[in-house]
C-alpha cells in the first residue's frame, strides 16, 4: 500500500477516535487526554526461495521498504503539524534487537504510563486550564466580536484564565498556544437558564446560546485577553513541558510552563501583550 494512503487511512481511524474521546467526555464533564496514535513498524517480510518460506529483514530484500517507511514518517509528521493528533512511530525487529539502533524488540515494548488525575497534583495551576480554538473563533475575540466562549463542560470554580491553543486547522492556524483569557471565577452560563448572557453589547454567538440553539452548554464571559510574546509550539510542548501532544478538550496547565509563560510577578511584559 503506498505511503500516502497508508497515511490517510490511520490518519482517519485517529480522527474517529479523537471525535468519540470528545463525545464521551462531554457527555461526562471530563478532562479530555491527548490524543496520540503509536504505528508500529514490524521488520519481517515474507520470503520464498524455491520452496521454503520464511522470514527475514526488510533490509536485506531487494526493493526494501526503507524508503516507504521514511515516506510514510514525513507523511504523519505533517498529519501531525496540520491536525491536533500526535502520531508517534516505533520500529521493531526481532533480528536486530537491541542492536540496532532506533529499533526495539518485540518483548523490549513496555507499556505505557498511566498518569495520575488532575487533582491534587501540586504540578498543576488549578486556577488556569488549556483549551483548543479554532483560528477564526479566537480572531472575533481579539477583535471583540465575541466576548463569550462556549463549550459543553463546565470548568469548576476558581478558574480564572483561558491558555488558547490555536489549532492547526488545514494550515490554517499556529498549532500553539498563543493567548490567555481573563474570566470570572464563578460566572459559568448555563443554556437551560434563557436570557443569562447580556445581548449588549453585541457578541457572535450570544443570541443563539440564550435561544437554546448552539450544542454548548456553558458559557464563559471573556473580561481580558492576553498574547503571548513567546507562543508554545507543538514542539515545545512535547519536549520542554511533557504533554503528549496537542491539547483537546481542556486541561490544567503545568505549572513549570505557568511560571515561565505567566508566573506571580506584576510585571508581565516580557511574557505577554495585553490585547485588551
Amino acid at each position: 500500500m503506498p505511503a500516502r494512503l497508508l497515511s490517510f487511512a490511520t490518519f482517519c481511524f485517529a480522527q474517529q477516535v479523537k471525535k468519540r474521546m470528545e463525545e464521551v467526555a462531554a457527555n461526562a464533564d471530563l478532562q479530555l487526554p491527548s490524543v496520540t496514535v503509536e504505528v508500529t513498524f514490524v521488520d519481517t517480510a515474507p520470503v520464498e526461495d524455491y520452496e521454503f518460506k520464511y522470514q527475514k529483514s526488510y533490509r536485506e530484500v531487494p526493493d526494501n521498504l526503507d524508503m516507504r517507511m521514511v515516506d510514510y514518517k514525513r507523511v504523519l509528521d505533517l498529519l501531525s503539524e496540520w491536525s491536533d493528533i500526535n502520531f508517534k512511530i516505533v520500529y521493531q525487529s526481532k533480528f536486530l534487537g537491541a542492536d540496532g539502533e532506533g529499533w526495539i524488540s518485540p518483548a523490549g515494548k513496555s507499556k505505557p504510563k498511566v498518569k495520575s488525575p488532575a487533582k491534587g497534583n501540586p504540578d498543576r495551576v488549578l486556577t488556569d486550564v488549556i483549551m483548543a480554538i479554532k483560528p477564526v473563533h479566537l480572531a472575533n475575540i481579539a477583535s471583540r466580536q465575541k466576548n463569550h466562549e462556549y463549550r459543553k463542560y463546565r470548568l469548576r470554580d476558581g478558574v480564572t484564565r483561558l491558555w488558547f491553543y490555536e489549532t492547526a486547522d488545514a494550515g490554517q492556524g499556529r498549532a500553539s498556544i498563543t493567548h490567555i483569557a481573563v474570566i470570572p471565577a464563578t460566572t459559568r452560563h448555563e443554556r437551560h437558564e434563557p436570557g443569562s448572557v447580556p445581548t449588549e453589547p453585541f457578541g457572535i454567538g450570544n443570541e443563539d446560546f440564550n435561544a437554546e440553539k448552539k450544542e454548548s452548554k456553558y458559557g464563559y464571559p471573556i473580561l481580558e485577553l492576553y498574547e503571548l510574546v513567546r507562543p508554545v509550539n507543538l514542539s515545545e510542548m512535547k519536549a520542554q513541558w511533557g504533554m503528549g501532544g496537542a491539547p483537546m478538550g481542556w486541561r490544567y496547565v503545568e505549572r513549570d510552563m505557568w511560571e515561565n509563560r505567566w508566573g506571580e510577578g506584576q510585571d508581565r511584559s516580557e511574557e505577554v501583550r495585553r490585547v485588551f
